[in-house]
């Protein structure tokens, strides 16, 4: 009998499988989404779910217990910072189509796709909640940061913050032109490579802001 034996072993014994699912949490948390089979991603998200929901309350206590599960530093600072985005089960409720839906949203490289994913998400399942609305704009702003050739890319603290590859930096010509039409107050930062901040409306809301980032980054790419 198989007693306290829940989960899959995944043809593994006990501590491979611990190690093969946390490396696989790290690469989801670090890359917003990753390919694999469809029981490694089961067995995956009974291990990232409750992770999620640890990061939901930002304490000392919960960071320590993230990181004892995932021993990274960058991808628990991310966890707590930036993840809460997701298809929660009672809009999605059949686990297979979620996975469908996250592989389907992991395979786009335009906003067009996104944006008719989104049509078809609204005409299959309804209004998309908050969560799940977040998600396909962060998605939105890594698909821009991709194709802007960006090593790292957010919006926090009413700042957008773009910072450039040490070993692809844009021309110093297209850099000028669009800090030249780029509103708000504008930093950059060649200390390091290159990092530009620009400050976004304190007054709007915070999606309002990230619809904000999306259209500079945006005017970056056709500068």
């Amino acid at each position: 009998m198989r007693h306290r034996k829940a989960g899959r072993r995944l043809g593994r014994n006990m501590a491979h499988r611990k190690a093969t699912l946390k490396h696989l949490a790290v690469a989801l948390f670090k890359h917003d989404a990753i390919e694999t089979g469809v029981y490694k991603a089961k067995e995956l998200r009974m291990f990232a779910e409750p992770l999620i929901t640890l990061a939901k309350t930002d304490t000392v206590a919960n960071r320590r217990r993230a990181f004892a599960k995932l021993r990274d530093d960058d991808v628990v600072r991310k966890l707590f910072t930036e993840i809460d985005l997701y298809f929660p089960p009672d809009y999605i409720s059949d686990d297979e189509q979620r996975l469908t839906i996250y592989r389907r949203l992991s395979e786009l490289d335009s906003l067009q796709d996104i944006e008719d994913l989104e049509l078809e998400l609204k005409d299959r399942f309804g209004t998309l909640p908050e969560k799940a609305s977040w998600l396909l704009m962060y998605f939105k702003l890594n698909i821009l940061a991709k194709q802007a050739d960006l090593q790292n890319c957010n919006v926090r603290h009413n700042v957008l913050t773009m910072e450039f590859k040490l070993e692809n930096l844009p021309p110093r010509d297209r850099v000028l032109s669009f800090t030249a039409k780029a509103p708000g107050v504008l930093r950059i930062d060649a200390s390091k490579g290159l990092k530009i901040t620009i400050s976004l409306d304190e007054k709007k809301k915070y999606q309002d802001q990230f619809a904000d980032a999306l259209e500079l980054l945006q005017l970056y790419i056709n500068s």
